[in-house]
């Protein structure tokens, strides 16, 4: 049954192993999403066009998931913001505390993780 809904099936461990390795990917995706946005930025301060710029990382070393959800997202993380962020933020944010609690220090990819939820944060409407 497991193959149906995944691929490829690995045993992580202890009960509740595989819902951290969950956290884990969202937290990394995350990430991905604020180097992946930041890089595009950057390209169009220095004239890059960033439609070019994302097609050309996509075919390169650079290339992710991530990168191609904000090239498709209009090349900021305006779009996805609204739509994956507060599902993004609550996995950041329990996988900071899950971390915390067992003395682990994520520091790199927790902190790009954040710098992706400020952007988000950034470009979502106020309430009121």
């Amino acid at each position: 049954m497991f193959a149906t809904y995944g691929n490829p099936v690995v045993h992580m461990g202890p009960l509740g192993t595989g819902q951290l390795a969950k956290l884990l990917n969202n937290g990394l995706f995350t990430a991905n999403l604020a180097t992946a946005a930041d890089t595009l930025a950057l390209g169009r301060d220095l004239a890059i066009a960033p439609a070019a710029l994302a097609q050309v990382l996509a075919h390169g070393s650079a290339g992710s998931f991530a990168l191609n959800r904000v090239a498709a997202a209009g090349r900021t993380l305006d779009r996805l913001a609204a739509h994956a962020g507060p599902l993004l933020r609550k996995d950041v944010r329990l996988v900071t505390d899950v971390a915390e609690a067992a003395g682990a220090e994520p520091d790199v990819v927790t902190s790009a993780a954040t710098a992706a939820l400020a952007l988000m944060n950034r470009h979502q409407p106020t309430p009121g």
